[in-house]
């Protein structure tokens, strides 16, 4: 009950809103069509945040994934990627995978980046071939220290 959520917007939210200026620009204007009133964001006590902000809690920065453009996370799994361009303690989900990269510098500190799972379709028609698995993480703050669990669904079990 005491669980503050957000939700930070992302490509899907942001195509939502393209769709209408492009096709339909009469209906922005109406309440019924916001995205924060059709996801019931007032009774949920739900806060949005805008699209490509990155939040900062801890010394964690929490994006969607969508902010760095494509072909970044290639190189051995998503959290690498994050890593490879944040270079800081990061986590996201935009890639539907779930993943995890630690370094340590020179002197020892320890950054470390998660990119997480989908709770959506793992194959989608629009995509049907992807590397995309289900997961969810979970975020624990006291004070300046966190903790991450991100977790996998494999066949509706949690790993």
């Amino acid at each position: 009950d005491d669980a503050k959520i957000y939700f930070l917007v992302g490509n899907h939210e942001e195509r939502w809103e393209h769709y209408l200026q492009l096709k339909a620009p009469e209906l922005l204007d109406m309440q019924e069509f916001r995205l924060d009133v059709l996801l019931r964001f007032g009774e949920l006590n739900i806060e949005r945040i805008g699209s490509k902000r990155v939040m900062q809690r801890a010394g964690l920065s929490i994006i969607h994934g969508h902010e760095f453009g494509g072909g970044v996370y290639s190189p051995v799994n998503p959290a690498r990627g994050l890593y490879q361009r944040a270079k800081a303690s990061s986590i996201c989900g935009h890639h539907h995978r779930t993943s995890e990269h630690s370094e340590k510098d020179i002197d020892g500190k320890v950054t470390t980046c998660w990119s997480v799972g989908t709770l959506g379709e793992e194959h989608p028609e629009y995509m049907p071939l992807n590397k995309w698995n289900q997961g969810f993480a979970f975020g624990e703050w006291n004070g300046q220290d966190y903790s991450i669990e991100n977790k996998r669904i494999i066949n509706g079990k949690l790993v």
